[in-house]
This record gives C-alpha cells, structure tokens and sequence, in this order.
C-alpha cells in the first residue's frame, strides 16, 4: 500500500496531466458538434473494426465444429438414401412397410493422417473397433471413393488409398453400364486408370465412372470420377482410361466410412458358390 501512494505521489504530475486531457477532450467533444460527430465516426468504425475481427475469429475456431456437425447430417442422409437400401421383393409382397432394407450405413469420421506422394500410400481415421470400423469397409469423401480400411485398433483405423499401387476396384462406366478395373500407376494424386473397356464402347471425354457395386464394399454407383483422355492401341481390343478422381485427396477432412449390413450374407454364399 505505502509503495502505490508512493508512486501516486512520485508521479503525480503525469496522472494530473492525463486528467486534464481527458477533460478538456470531453468538452471539446460534448460542445463542438463537428468534433462530436468525427468522434463518433471514428470510434464508430474502430468499434466495427474489433467487432468484425472478433466475429472472424471464433467464426474460424467454431467452423471445425460446424463442418463435424455438417459430416454427421450427411452420415444421416445417406443412411436415408434409397442408394443405401436393398429392394425386397418378396418382403413387397409380404409386408408392405418392408420393400426396402438398409444395406449400407454410412459413420462420419475425420481423417488425421494421409500421404499422396509415395508409390503405397494410406489414410488414417479417428475411429476404430470401438466405433464399428473394420477392414474392408469402404472409405469415401463427400466427392467419391477413397480408400478400403485394411487395420483398425480400437481408436483407430487405416485404409488403403486409391492412390495405392494395390488399390483396385470394379468400376462402371456410367451411360453405357460396361465395366472394368480401375487401379492408380502412381500418375499423380488426381488420376487413375481404368482397364478393360472393350473398344467398341463409345466414350466421351467429361463420362462419368462409378462403381459397379461387383463387390461387397462399395456400394454401387459410388462417384470415382469423370474420364479426362482414352486411347486404344492396335493390338488390343479395349481401351486404356484415364480417369479424373473427384476425391481431393490433397485436402481430405471430414470422410465416411461405409458399412455392408449384408457382406456377411453376401460373402458366405459366394464361398459356398466357390466351392461347388
């Protein structure tokens, strides 16, 4: 206390000049009306200038939060997209309220790791056992397919990326419904290859491809990407592909991962079919 008072006093000519100034500020302001109003002005515009800079911030520090939230409405939409759904026929004319069941259910899921310039690359998942995810399921961005987990531990969980010399998949060329195999020959993060196309299939630059839904982890019709050239050459009878990828695998966020509610049943009767 007796170290403030002497401050106080030690300074007191310079707390009696900001007083002062303080004063005669104020009734320069409250009894000139052109200083009035450039005060008000000012402090108008500085009052904004805070304001929009407080509003940027936590704009910025809650939108990771909101693109969460967003990821999870679109895991529901999904879920409730007839694409989602198996069509029973025999449930059709049994019970009416059963034409459709859920084959695939889609869980949001954020990415934490991911590589795009090595020749085998892989993305790492914030979910794992706990959460349901296990390998083979499929992994697809907002824009189209991803990946195939191949390991989960509980917490977590990695799949193979397109971008993956092992990667392959069913894919369909959309219009005409003919289909082949797509796999990535380390041409870059947006570009993969499509085989087996026969050569008498008329193609377009800009067609889409999609998957064929040939396999129990992708559901079919899943965007891959749209065609960018093709060519055939004079030996072969189909064409060699290249595909754009809608997936932006340079900037991977919020993804889903895809869960076949039947696989088991699929996978048990072609083993059977296998072996006979």
């Amino acid at each position: 206390m007796k170290s403030l008072v002497r401050f106080i006093i030690r300074y007191h000519f310079v707390f009696l000049f900001l007083i002062l100034e303080i004063a005669a500020f104020s009734l320069v302001v409250t009894y000139n009306k052109d200083q009035r109003e450039s005060f008000a002005n000012s402090s108008s515009y500085v009052s904004g200038v805070i304001y929009d800079a407080y509003s940027s911030i936590t704009e910025y520090f809650s939108l990771k939060e909101e693109n969460r939230e967003l990821a999870r409405e679109n895991a529901l939409l999904h879920n409730a997209m007839k694409d989602s759904y198996y069509f029973n026929e025999e449930f059709f004319k049994k019970v009416n309220d059963s034409v459709y069941l859920q084959q695939y259910e889609y869980m949001n899921v954020r990415v934490i790791n991911n590589s795009v310039n090595k020749k085998y690359n892989y993305i790492t998942i914030n979910k794992g056992r706990l959460h349901g995810v296990y390998p083979d399921m499929a992994l697809v961005s907002p824009a189209g397919i991803a990946g195939i987990i191949v390991n989960s531990s509980d917490h977590f969980a990695t799949a193979i990326s397109v971008l993956n010399s092992n990667f392959k998949v069913s894919a369909l060329h959309k219009k005409t419904n003919y289909f082949g195999s797509l796999v990535w020959e380390a041409t870059g993060s947006n570009t993969a290859t499509l085989y087996e196309i026969p050569s008498h299939v008329k193609l377009e630059v800009g067609d889409t491809i999609v998957t064929s839904g040939f396999s129990s982890i992708f559901p079919q019709g899943t965007m891959i990407g749209v065609i960018s050239s093709f060519e055939k050459k004079m030996s072969e009878s189909f064409f060699i592909v290249e595909v754009k990828l809608a997936t932006n695998f340079s900037n991977l966020s919020q993804m889903y991962v895809v869960k076949n509610l039947m696989k088991k049943e699929q996978v048990e009767l072609e083993k059977l079919t296998e072996h006979d």
